[in-house]
């Protein structure tokens, strides 16, 4: 990986990187963040997006060394229902010219819509709903790092905008989700934590 990067900033190209589980997963083994945080901060200006799963959830983690926000591991959710999620799926959009991300749009389906209907021999008209888009609906000045570390501030300071990110985390099902002080810590540190030794030290 290191390698491909140096060669795209030899050679003047950008990179689009797309992985499976996020680094700052707290599953993951420590040294995959503790490697993959400095290569991105090093490369950030041939990175142009980050994007990743697994979780089955709607999250995002600000890469960061220092202090610095260096990138944003974008992590869309899933089509499928595990994790008491919604059906989504996510289209991006990039600068026809940069090739950098500059929002996505999230589409998500309401099953509890969808069963009523589906009773009703109604299935057919079971819709994708635009959920939300991301720009919009964090009020982000732009798709930069800094603008997302901005935002992750914001949810320390805003319990409301904080559990309308949890809202989206499981694409708006019905699941009954009890937030306490605990579990709010948790979320911010989360999106500040692109590394499972940035978390730990997070929630300390």
């Amino acid at each position: 990986m290191e390698e491909t990067l140096a060669a795209a900033a030899g050679n003047g190209e950008k990179v689009l990187i797309i992985g499976h589980v996020p680094p700052g997963d707290p599953t993951t083994i420590m040294s995959y963040g503790d490697f993959y945080g400095p290569l991105v901060s090093q490369y950030r200006d041939v990175i142009v997006g980050q994007l990743f799963g697994h979780v089955h959830q709607d999250l995002f983690q600000v890469v960061h060394t220092g202090g610095y926000p260096a990138g944003v591991v974008n992590i869309a959710p899933s089509v499928t229902t595990r994790a008491n999620v919604n059906p989504t799926y996510r289209i991006y959009l990039m600068d026809p010219n940069t090739y950098h991300l500059i929002d996505y749009q999230q589409y998500y389906i309401n099953l509890t819509e969808a069963n009523i209907l589906a009773k009703q021999n109604h299935a057919e008209a079971v819709e994708w709903k635009l959920a939300y888009t991301a720009r919009e609906e964090y009020n982000l000045k732009d798709f930069t790092a800094k603008s997302w570390w901005e935002l992750t501030e914001r949810f320390e300071r805003n319990s409301s905008l904080l559990l309308q990110y949890l809202d989206n985390m499981y694409a708006r099902s019905d699941v009954d989700r009890q937030c306490g002080e605990l579990c709010k810590r948790e979320l911010v540190c989360g999106t500040k934590s692109a590394s499972k030794r940035q978390l730990l030290q997070c929630l300390e």
